[in-house]
């Protein structure tokens, strides 16, 4: 028979051997985690077409902008367009959807409350009796950004609601500038129709005092000929200018609105183009 052997106790690891351990782990879940970006780059941008804006980004300074002009009927026009406007409206609602966002990732960095209420009542062996059995609790919680997830999803939509903002402004700019151009571009159009009508009414005129001193024999029959197709290409072109006027403003029958675009002025000066 062969005697046992002793066997020889196992030796436990030193602490220095488990830190040995501990460290390639903490360094393999360094690795795993993302780096925040940088809160603010620096862009690159040119020096030479810069200048600030006339009304600074805010909405009652470009209304005063607007109101420079001493044009309430273009600043009430602009008005009416910015509540109307369909651009603004899907601008306006991407600025609510960015700032729901951003109240979604604020409220994931806070703590949170849960609570609970139940009632019951009937009847639980042997006891006959009917019974009622309330119950409540509150369950708090808190889920800690260990790396920074949160913090820079919350980033994220703070600068998306930054972001949606400037697209509203651009987009109130946007239809403050097309309603101002359609305004000038029809008031330039009306004053040319005043001028077409005008030199139309003056070659009438002319026309018609031309062959009166034909008819008299003081003047050549081919002169009272030309001063009739001066006047008639005048009518010509007044009803081309009236034409193009109907066509800004995209109405066939425009002259009642042209009537109703040109207010009353005195008698001594009446520019019957202005809105």
């Amino acid at each position: 028979m062969t005697a046992p052997t002793s066997l020889a106790p196992r030796k436990r690891p030193t602490p220095l051997r488990r830190l040995g351990w501990l460290l390639p782990l903490a360094a393999a879940l360094t690795a795993c985690t993302t780096l925040r970006p940088p809160a603010q780059v620096a862009p690159a941008t040119p020096t030479s077409w810069q200048a600030p804006l006339p009304h600074d980004g805010q909405l009652q300074q470009l209304t005063n902008w607007w109101a420079r002009t001493n044009d309430p009927v273009l600043v009430a026009l602009i008005e009416s367009a910015q509540r109307i406007s369909p651009s603004l409206t899907q601008a306006r609602s991407r600025v609510e959807q960015a700032r729901a966002t951003q109240t979604t990732a604020r409220a994931a960095l806070l703590p949170t409350l849960d609570a609970q209420a139940s009632a019951s009542r009937g009847v639980t062996p042997p006891v006959t009796t009917p019974a009622t059995t309330a119950q409540a609790g509150l369950q708090a919680g808190w889920e800690m950004d260990l790396f920074g997830a949160n913090q820079a999803t919350r980033d994220a939509a703070t600068e998306r609601l930054a972001g949606a903002q400037a697209l509203w402004h651009e987009a109130r700019v946007s239809v403050a500038a097309e309603v101002a151009l359609q305004v000038s571009s029809l008031r330039t159009c009306l004053q040319q129709l005043d001028v077409a009508e005008r030199d139309a009414q003056s070659r009438a005129a002319t026309a018609r005092l031309t062959q009166d001193s034909q008819r008299a024999g003081f003047t050549a029959p081919a002169t009272a000929a030309l001063a009739s197709a001066s006047a008639a290409e005048a009518t010509a072109r007044a009803a081309q200018q009236r034409m193009q006027c109907d066509v800004e403003l995209q109405d066939p029958g425009g002259a009642d609105r042209r009537a109703r675009a040109r207010p009353a002025q005195s008698d001594h000066h009446r520019p019957r183009a202005w809105l």
